[in-house]
């Protein structure tokens, strides 16, 4: 039995070490141009990385890896394809997503965070499936998420183009209670909210060090999702 659990935990480990980040980018600085080729070439536990870019295709996102966009304001998917995204697993995250004929995604399984899904023919999100589905922290426009209506009133974002809540926004701490976001505190609501949300750097410990004969020496330690 022990022989047996060690395997168990080498496999694990091997698993773990061999995942990795692949690189798209539509202006050719990484390993693919299409996002499809990042998917298709990409295995199990691995993350591929979309950098900015207005991505003309429809996508299958099929196997258990996260899809990492750039941000809404620099990464978007857009076809006259019904839908741009087809998602029957993995994880897609930090997108802005569109479809000029047709429904932006279609999902059977999987999870879809922090997104922004906008300018679609038909629905946002349409949900194939009850089972092993994951909708959070995505805003939509003017759209269902299978059939079901999200919020019906202003979310007072600050703007049209930025999606940061206003202080007295109703989306604010009022997100699952199950969900937390970066600062420890319940989830908002929308594109900035949950454990996912894109933050910019953040220092979340400095120390400072007079040095012998005058002057400091900073060292500090953030974080950031992007």
């Amino acid at each position: 039995m022990k022989t047996t659990l060690l395997v168990i935990i080498l496999f694990a480990l091997v698993g773990s070490l061999c995942a990795v980040t692949r690189i798209v980018d539509i202006n050719g600085s990484g390993q693919f141009t299409s996002i499809q080729a990042g998917i298709n070439a990409a295995s199990v536990g691995d993350t591929v990385k979309v950098l900015p870019g207005f991505y003309q295709e429809a996508i299958t996102l099929n196997k258990n890896i996260v899809l990492q966009g750039s941000g809404y304001e620099n990464t978007q998917i857009t076809s006259n394809v019904n839908p741009t995204i087809t998602q029957t697993g993995g994880k897609l995250k930090w997108f802005k997503i569109g479809c000029t004929n047709g429904n932006g995604i279609a999902i059977t399984a999987g999870t879809i965070t922090n997104c922004v899904i906008q300018s679609c023919a038909g629905h946002g999100i349409l949900l194939n499936s009850n089972n092993n589905i994951l909708v959070s922290n995505c805003v939509l426009f003017n759209y269902t998420i299978g059939g079901q209506e999200c919020i019906d009133v202003d979310p007072l974002f600050i703007s049209a183009t930025d999606f940061h809540l206003a202080q007295a926004s109703p989306c604010v701490n009022t997100g699952h209670p199950g969900i937390f976001d970066p600062d420890g505190t319940r989830s908002d609501m929308g594109y900035y909210g949950g454990p996912d949300a894109p933050v910019h750097p953040v220092v979340t410990d400095m120390k400072i060090t007079p040095l012998p004969g005058g002057g400091v020496q900073v060292e500090a330690t953030g974080r950031a999702n992007y």
